[in-house]
């Protein structure tokens, strides 16, 4: 089966996700992380996009972020992942590219799926057992939103800024969403758009989203189609 094309729309918020090798990680000391955060900041002001939220993970990093054109969110991946992994090949004496394969994206409805996009994202750390409480992990975006750092690179999506009239009211809200988590619905229905690069939205949404792309948006019915059956008297 052929594969599908990578599904980038402008204007709409997309999870972006890219995973290291099996033999390799992401990054290995906290100098890594560093340099990987500066390179993310570097890349997307350079890049006609908008960068809402991210995790770094040992094993995959991932992104929520809006691009004003079709081409700007693989700009942004392509730039970091190849800056990057020249640091880390040229830091720890290694060659070739870290990542398993191509970066997979999902284009999400804003309105309804911002918020729990955020909320996978920051909880993230906890489901690969690395933390126990999500501003444990501050390899990502989720510390600057409950108001204990300031990320510069950061744009809050309008979902955030609708949480509250003040930053304190807005901080609270979105560490109480972060902490109560997602469904086992939602959280099955988001990693199975993010894994698959399919649309992450309502039927309404995806059928306003197919207009803009001759690419398949969700997966077909499975099994065979129904057989029609004739009906007319012979």
């Amino acid at each position: 089966m052929a594969r599908l094309q990578r599904l980038l729309i402008a204007g709409h918020p997309h999870l972006l996700m890219q995973r290291a090798r099996p033999d390799a990680v992401v990054y290995r000391d906290e100098e890594d992380v560093e340099e990987l955060k500066q390179v993310l900041h570097d890349t997307a002001k350079q890049t006609a996009l908008d960068l809402h939220a991210y995790v770094l993970l040992p094993d995959r990093w991932m992104l929520l972020v809006t691009p004003a054109n079709a081409q700007a969110a693989s700009k942004l991946m392509q730039g970091v992942g190849r800056r990057y992994v020249r640091h880390v090949n040229r830091r720890h004496g290694l060659c070739g590219s870290l990542w398993a394969s191509r970066f997979s994206s999902t284009v999400i409805e804003g309105a309804e799926w911002t918020l729990p996009c955020m909320t996978y994202l920051d909880t993230a750390p906890i489901r690969a057992g690395l933390v126990q409480l999500p501003h444990e992990h501050v390899h990502g975006s989720h510390c600057h939103y409950i108001g204990l750092h300031h990320d510069r690179s950061l744009m809050a999506p309008a979902a955030v800024w609708g949480m509250g009239n003040t930053p304190f009211a807005r901080e609270a809200a979105y560490a109480e969403m972060v902490h109560r988590g997602l469904e086992d619905g939602q959280l099955k229905v988001v990693e199975h758009a993010v894994h698959h690069g399919w649309a992450l939205g309502s039927a309404a949404f995806i059928h306003q989203l197919q207009s803009l792309t001759e690419r398949r948006l969700s997966p077909r019915p499975r099994g065979r189609p129904r057989r029609v059956t004739d009906k007319r008297m012979p």
